[in-house]
C-alpha cells in the first residue's frame, strides 16, 4: 500500500521474474480466462475478493504454473495412502 495524501494506491505487479516466462504465459492466460471453467470459477473467487484486470491474469498465469508443475511431476501411486 501507498500513501499519497488522501489517495491510498495498492502496490503495482512485481517486474521481478523472468520476463520472459511471464510472455509467454500472458495469452495463454487470457485464453483460459475465456475458455476453461476451472480456471473461470477460480476468476470469479477472484472477482469476489476484489482483484480485477491485470492482477487477476497474473493469479491466472501462477495457477498455469501450478498446473504444469503437477502434470509434470512424477506420477505417485501411494499418494492416495498417504492422503
Amino acid at each position: 500500500m501507498r500513501r499519497s495524501g488522501t489517495n491510498i494506491n495498492s502496490s503495482s505487479i512485481s517486474k521481478t521474474g523472468n520476463h520472459k516466462l511471464r510472455k509467454a504465459l500472458y495469452m495463454p492466460a487470457i485464453a483460459a480466462l475465456r475458455f476453461n471453467p476451472v480456471i473461470q470459477y477460480f476468476a470469479q473467487r477472484l472477482k469476489q475478493n476484489g482483484i480485477r484486470g491485470k492482477k487477476m491474469v497474473i493469479a491466472v498465469m501462477r495457477q498455469l504454473i501450478h498446473i504444469v508443475f503437477a502434470v509434470l511431476k512424477p506420477f505417485d501411486r501411494e499418494y492416495e495412502i498417504r492422503a
